[in-house]
């Protein structure tokens, strides 16, 4: 993970689609791909093992070696994606950067990304950047603006080991208690079970099965916030 000396590790579970070059091979060798239950069984394994090992799991696909003073090695890069109000330019197809509160994502397509460098700042405002342009001034834009940068805010922050600081929500001008409220409530259910643990001004997903479970828990928290916050 960006990291020499083994210092990172990263656990992804790759797919095979019908486009895939190597499709053949990958069928002649193994002629069935793992289910579900087996996915989740070498997910845990993978964690218990690396734990084991002076590893910290800080992100659900991600590891850090520990050094002498048990302190981890966690990529620098990869946490700026995970950090509140964290800043990224990206350039390439489909890439997506985040800028000043502002994300934009550039053409995936080749043709379409080729078609709009060429026409970037040559078509009035319709290429500007997000974070290059004026903040609207339609209040209903950026309510939602502000709704869906703390969506993901929650998606992000949850898939960390460090979790969710619900103080930062119910501080900030814009959220407060009671979307502070809504997110325990949609957590609630996962709290029973041990998949979530809630402390004061906290949240976490247990590892590894909170994770395991991470899409579930995210999208009943954004549920209750639609249902509550309205």
């Amino acid at each position: 993970e960006d990291k020499d000396d083994d210092e990172g590790a990263t656990q992804l579970e790759a797919s095979v689609s019908p486009t895939t070059s190597s499709l053949g091979q990958v069928t002649h060798l193994h002629p069935s791909l793992p289910s579900a239950d087996d996915c989740a069984f070498m997910y845990r394994y993978a964690s218990g093992y690396l734990r084991a090992r002076n590893y910290e799991h800080y992100e659900i696909s991600s590891y850090a070696r520990r050094d002498g003073n048990r302190q981890p090695h966690r990529s620098k890069h990869n946490q700026i994606y995970w950090e509140i109000g964290g800043n990224w330019h990206a350039i390439g197809l489909g890439a997506t950067s985040n800028v000043n509160g502002a994300r934009y994502s550039r053409p995936r397509a080749l043709s379409d990304y080729i078609r709009w460098t060429k026409d970037l700042g040559e078509d009035g405002d319709s290429n500007v950047l997000p974070w290059t342009s004026k903040v609207s001034e339609d209040s209903d834009q950026i309510a939602a603006d502000e709704n869906d940068a703390l969506l993901d805010i929650i998606l992000t922050r949850l898939r960390t080991k460090d979790g969710l600081d619900l103080d930062w929500i119910a501080n900030h001008e814009k959220y407060g208690d009671s979307y502070v409220e809504a997110i325990k409530k949609g957590v609630e259910f996962f709290e029973e079970t041990e998949l979530v643990t809630v402390s004061p001004g906290r949240v976490k997903l247990s590892d590894p099965d909170g994770f395991l479970f991470s899409n579930n828990i995210i999208s009943n928290v954004f549920a209750e916030l639609d249902d509550d916050t309205d």
